[in-house]
């Protein structure tokens, strides 16, 4: 048990943020109990050297809160520079934060993984924010493994999932369930292989600056458009056909610029060199339908 002597000189401690001296013995007590207003602080201190920085670590509790600070400063000085690198706020849920033989638990008790977040209030989240103002890319979330790295997205309900990440191939992958199907495929080289249809927006209302096109000129585009079967340098003996995207944009003008052939434009000159061809060929039809007619009509007198 405490005597009256052992407890006003705790409190003065607390009180006074004042560290006992020294090589001074210490005690340890079950039970004590210590009421301050504002709040109840137990200072630890390193005097340092008579040059070097004196640091004082503090456990400060209130109503509010309890926090782990840190101050350090030249000896004698008036502002001491305060961290405070651990806060456990009133009010925090039952299992904040656990250290379990299984890893890190927050709102759980029994950890199942080396990081393990438990909610049932819809609060769930994990959050990285960086908040220097510099703006600049940064590298927020990193996965390192002895082999490919993935990400798995589950619904607990119904058992579906979604993943996503590295092979061990290098490529890139997007699959679900079942059978963890690789519907979208991304190679080192750039290539992209999907599992079913690819569907590009064209709405009506998406788009603004609509003109018409005359489908005779771009036939005659398209008969000069240099064609040639060619491979990627780095895709090596898989043979391909078309147009070059410098030649491409310069013969149409269009996309974003004279290194890419969006699927879509190439289409739309397609089928407007179609269209053409259909008109040509209708004309055709019409005159050699009046020079049959003709002749039928010469060989009837």
């Amino acid at each position: 048990m405490l005597s009256r002597t052992d407890v006003v000189a705790i409190a003065m401690v607390a009180g006074t943020g004042l560290a006992a001296p020294l090589g001074a013995q210490t005690v340890f007590y079950d039970n004590v109990v210590i009421d301050k207003p504002f709040g109840t602080t137990f200072s630890f201190r390193d005097p340092g050297s008579s040059e070097g920085p004196m640091a004082t670590w503090t456990l400060d509790a209130t109503l509010a809160s309890l926090s782990v600070l840190r101050s350090a400063a030249p000896v004698g000085s008036p502002n001491p520079a305060v961290s405070t690198p651990f806060i456990i706020a009133g009010g925090a849920p039952n299992s904040l934060l656990v250290l379990g033989s299984g890893g890190i638990g927050s709102g759980i008790g029994t950890p199942q993984a080396s990081f393990h977040v438990l909610r049932s209030d819809s609060s769930a989240q994990i959050r990285i924010e960086e908040s220097n103002r510099l703006i600049q890319s940064r590298n927020l979330l990193r996965l390192l493994n002895n082999g490919p790295s993935t990400l798995r997205l589950e619904d607990k309900v119904t058992g579906q999932f979604w993943a996503f990440g590295a092979l061990s191939n290098g490529n890139f992958f997007v699959g679900s369930t079942p059978g963890l199907n690789q519907g979208f495929m991304l190679s080192t080289t750039g290539d992209v292989t999907i599992g079913g249809t690819l569907t590009q927006g064209s709405d009506r209302n998406s788009k603004q600056a609509i003109e018409p096109v005359d489908g005779a000129a771009l036939l005659e585009r398209v008969a000069r458009l240099p064609l040639a079967t060619w491979e990627y340098k780095d895709a090596a003996g898989v043979r391909h056909l078309g147009p070059m995207a410098q030649d491409f944009v310069a013969e149409f003008g269009l996309g974003a610029d004279d290194k890419h052939i969006a699927p879509g434009d190439a289409a739309g000159v397609s089928l407007a060199a179609i269209q053409a061809l259909k008109g040509e060929n209708d004309a055709l039809r019409d005159r050699l339908a009046a020079i049959e007619a003709q002749v039928t009509a010469l060989a009837a007198r």
